[in-house]
């Protein structure tokens, strides 16, 4: 086998490594996305050239071998990819792209995005998650509520609530996740205990919260619900709570905390 044979095939055995029949294979070939040569009258695919293309695309597939686009999935996002990350569909990702201006390259057909832009973007922001992140923020979203769902529990329409949260937001803790503002359950339920002026809806599911018999140091429970450190002390001391004393270190159940907070003047 000469020199020029051992690096290059024919184009029907390129095309019995994709799958595809002589009118697609020589469609392949005419396009150039890879180099032939003529052999003995013969033309003939470069290997080297046919496997550099098949690494940077990911439209055909070998009948038996590697996947396609490693090169192209090391270094770039598709739209496909992008669905799956962020759970948008195939129209959001598109005007996420035309919105956000990101710079795309086109191979076979299809929008490709640098990894290193989009993670540099995802990275400044904090509106779309990806799977670990809405892991992560699962838990936050148990232990808070938005401010009209907040609204509901009283019975009030989502104008009223945002009035009622900017009115007594100094009592309710509020957090973001994924960049959308929410009042933690703790804060609203320690909040909704010390006044008179609102009540619970008598069909509304209560917020939940933490477990009664979990216990936290002061300092704890002052970063949890949003008030001064000073302030769980005063309670606690006021309402004669029975802590655990680890080491040096007081605990309290957090629903004693609660109530300690709740009767204070």
């Amino acid at each position: 086998m000469s020199g020029k044979e051992a690096t290059t095939m024919t184009v029907r055995a390129m095309g019995a490594l994709l799958g595809l029949k002589k009118t697609e294979s020589y469609y392949l070939v005419n396009k150039k996305v890879f180099d032939t040569v003529m052999v003995a009258g013969q033309r003939r695919v470069v290997k080297a050239s046919f496997e550099e293309w098949y690494a940077r695309q990911d439209r055909y597939r070998k009948v038996d071998g590697e996947p396609p686009g490693a090169k192209l999935h090391s270094n770039m996002y598709s739209v496909s990819d992008l669905q799956k990350m962020l759970n948008l569909s195939q129209d959001s990702v598109l005007e996420l792209i035309h919105r956000e201006k990101f710079l795309t390259m086109t191979f076979e057909g299809k929008f490709w995005i640098p990894k290193v832009i989009f993670d540099d973007w995802y990275a400044s922001q904090s509106r779309y998650r990806k799977p670990e992140d809405r892991e992560r923020d699962r838990a936050a979203e148990e232990s808070s509520m938005t401010i009209p769902e907040m609204g509901r529990l009283l019975g009030l329409n989502p104008r009223q609530a945002w009035q009622l949260y900017y009115k007594h937001q100094d009592e309710l803790k509020l957090i973001r996740i994924a960049d959308r503002p929410r009042v933690t359950n703790a804060s609203f339920l320690y909040w909704i205990s010390g006044q008179e002026e609102h009540k619970i809806d008598s069909e509304a599911t209560l917020p939940q919260i933490e477990s009664e018999d979990e216990l936290l140091t002061a300092l704890e429970a002052a970063e949890k619900l949003g008030v001064n450190v000073q302030r769980i002390y005063r309670a606690l001391r006021n309402s004669k709570a029975a802590g655990k004393k680890v080491g040096r270190t007081w605990y309290f159940k957090y629903m004693d905390i609660l109530t300690a907070l709740s009767k204070e003047e």
